[in-house]
């Protein structure tokens, strides 16, 4: 568990990097399928979604602290695309970022 703990706080740190599973399991030397199980074991949600949630929850953050734009925040997070950003906030959120940044 100890090796998971380590990449999540690496994920919450960084969550705009463009991370892979493949990857994130061979940082720990762990197969994919190995890792992803043991992930959802200790975290209860696949990495894919627990890198999601670390990117839903910095937008949050970002809309609440910062005037950048929501295609600016959307960058910052990684993402290429504004609309794909939105979309994914408001399934996870509820509300578009720009209903709860009001």
């Amino acid at each position: 568990g100890e090796k998971i703990n380590t990449i999540c706080h690496r994920i919450y740190e960084d969550p705009s990097a463009p991370y892979r599973v493949e990857k994130l399991a061979q940082a720990v030397g762990l197969s994919a399928d190995h890792f992803t199980r043991l992930f959802r074991k200790l975290r209860g949600v696949t990495p894919r979604e627990y890198i999601l949630q670390a990117r839903i929850e910095s937008a949050q953050n970002l809309l609440l602290s910062s005037n950048h734009s929501i295609g600016r925040i959307a960058e910052i997070l990684g993402y290429s695309d504004v609309y794909f950003f939105s979309r994914q906030f408001k399934e996870k959120v509820g509300v578009s970022p720009s209903a709860f940044r009001k």
